[in-house]
């Protein structure tokens, strides 16, 4: 294969690879990512419940994958999510909760925000410290009573890269409204997804120029043998 007849191939391999890289992907994240929260109903509804279903769709039952606040508790509630590197991040899915046919418990009003630096509240929870950046916020729409779970998109606001964030919920919408106390939200589900960074790259093109290099040094010593 002639060099320049490489480089045409390796530019059509790297524009794919590019544009591939380009298309945001989900992190796919576990329970334990869940690093601090403001507490919960009781142990089956634990914070880090939302993040136990990656993939498919969500068919909720009682008690089953979701993170809820205690009736009246506290205005400020939050969850904080490590994603163990900073990612530039491009949207969130969120799957609001009907409480396993209950219809209620639902989130409605809430926020994203993201940062790079975390503060142990005591006892390992942590909450997010310094600067901070709105990623997401609106109202999230009441699931029905019954039935599968539809997820709802948001497009992150902040191309910056964040390694932790943090959801705040503020107001409920849920299909039963004549449920429970205050401040009492739910969640499913939540799906984050980002674009490749910097570093990643960065190693793909000095992988090719480095293929490149050795193609045009092998093509060099052919040459040279074929004028001995």
């Amino acid at each position: 294969m002639s060099y320049r007849k490489y480089l045409a191939i390796s530019a059509a391999a790297l524009l794919a690879c590019t544009a591939t890289a380009a298309s945001a992907t989900q992190i796919v994240l576990t329970p334990t990512a869940v690093i601090g929260s403001s507490g919960s109903y009781d142990p089956r509804f634990v914070a880090g419940n939302i993040l136990d279903q990656q993939t498919g769709a969500i068919n909720e039952t009682f008690a089953n994958g979701y993170w809820i606040n205690p009736d009246n508790g506290p205005a400020n509630a939050y969850i904080t999510i490590d994603l163990g590197a900073a990612y530039s991040l491009t949207g969130f899915e969120l799957f609001n909760t009907h409480n396993g046919n209950y219809g209620d418990r639902g989130t409605g009003a809430f926020t994203i925000i993201g940062g790079n630096t975390v503060s142990d509240l005591g006892g390992g929870n942590f909450s997010l410290t310094g600067t901070t950046f709105i990623l997401a916020n609106g109202t999230l729409s009441a699931s029905p009573v019954a039935g599968t779970l539809a997820g709802q998109n948001f497009a992150s606001l902040n191309n910056g890269s964040f390694r932790y964030l943090q959801f705040l919920p503020t107001g409920v919408a849920s299909a039963n409204t004549s449920c429970c106390g205050s401040n009492v939200f739910g969640l499913n589900e939540l799906r984050v997804s980002a674009v490749p960074e910097p570093t990643t790259w960065a190693m793909m093109l000095a992988g090719f120029g480095l293929m490149g290099f050795g193609l045009r040094r092998h093509a060099r010593q052919t040459v040279r043998v074929a004028f001995a």
